[in-house]
């Protein structure tokens, strides 16, 4: 409604606005992206799997102790 803006200075407005942007790019950009790369991961162990399991349990277990290393050397 024009009333609205009409008892408002231009600048709360453009404030109100910029604002939203990052829950915009949250809502668009980051969800959509992790949606996809759980889906590439899950595909990705799917064919592993398929192909070689021994293989795959190599490849899990050699993550697992990557992400162990780092958690250990670089804490949070």
């Amino acid at each position: 409604p024009l009333s609205y803006f009409e008892k408002r200075h231009i600048g709360d407005v453009v404030s109100r606005f910029s604002s939203l942007v990052p829950i915009q790019s949250a809502l668009t950009t980051d969800i959509v992206a992790a949606v996809l790369d759980v889906t590439v991961v899950a595909g990705s162990l799917s064919l592993m799997l398929i192909y070689g399991g021994w293989l795959t349990w190599v490849a899990v277990a050699t993550l697992a102790i990557q992400t162990l290393i780092r958690v250990v050397s670089y804490p949070a």
